[in-house]
């Protein structure tokens, strides 16, 4: 007879990312299970499956180290519908907003991160609620955030709306200072600019001037 297929909560004692991490993997490979669902700041792995809670507990404790029991709730949180909010952030450099961006995708309940380092904003699409985003930039990345109570809108690159559908080049952040004060240090800003292709939609390259009487950026686009 086949075992009978069930929803159970397990209660583990780290809250790590890289813990939830390996502990989705590890059980997500167990004989039984369907779906696994990791939320490392409330502790809690949810399992769906026919596999038995006392597998899974003997499993994580063998291969992890990781002590976990079964919790009386079947759900880490009420279902919720996905929603999108803004978040104010502490930092305006590219290297922050890319790892802010790749931070907040991990996590679960996340469906979409758009990151403005000019405006110091970021909108985030999801089920995941605000204060576990902004705890987890805090903890993993000791970036401060709030959130933006004004309604949030799409994040779009300053000059992209104006971008002609001819792939034409467009130039911003002029400046006569040997250090542009919009794109702070141009050397720093090259090295991580070309991550932006995989952030702005349509993006085809950049180009960092350097110049003695000017810095600037120049994006190009895809023509359509």
């Amino acid at each position: 007879m086949a075992a009978p297929r069930n929803t159970f909560t397990l209660k583990v004692g780290s809250n790590s990312l890289s813990a939830a991490i390996n502990i989705k993997k590890t059980v997500e490979r167990m004989e039984g299970v369907e779906k696994v669902e990791a939320n490392p700041q409330q502790r809690r792995v949810v399992i769906t499956g026919t596999v038995r809670p006392d597998k899974v507990i003997a499993t994580l404790h063998n291969n992890l180290g990781i002590e976990a029991e079964l919790s009386p709730s079947t759900s880490i949180r009420p279902p919720q519908p996905a929603s999108t909010f803004t978040l104010k952030v502490g930092s305006n450099s590219l290297l922050a907003a890319i790892n802010i961006k790749k931070t907040v995708e991990r996590m679960e309940g996340v469906e979409k991160v758009e990151a403005n380092p000019q405006q110091r904003r970021v909108v985030i699409t999801g089920t995941v609620r605000p204060d576990e985003v902004i705890a987890t930039l805090h903890n993993n990345l000791g970036i401060k955030a709030e959130l933006e109570l004004s309604p949030p809108t799409s994040i779009r690159p300053p000059a992209a709306a104006a971008v002609p559908r001819d792939g034409c080049e467009i130039v911003v952040g002029q400046s006569s200072n040997a250090v542009n004060p919009l794109l702070g240090d141009v050397n720093k800003v090259a090295q991580d600019v070309g991550q932006l292709r995989r952030m702005v939609p349509g993006l085809a390259g950049v180009k960092i001037s350097n110049q003695i009487v000017s810095n600037s950026i120049e994006f190009r686009f895809n023509s359509n």
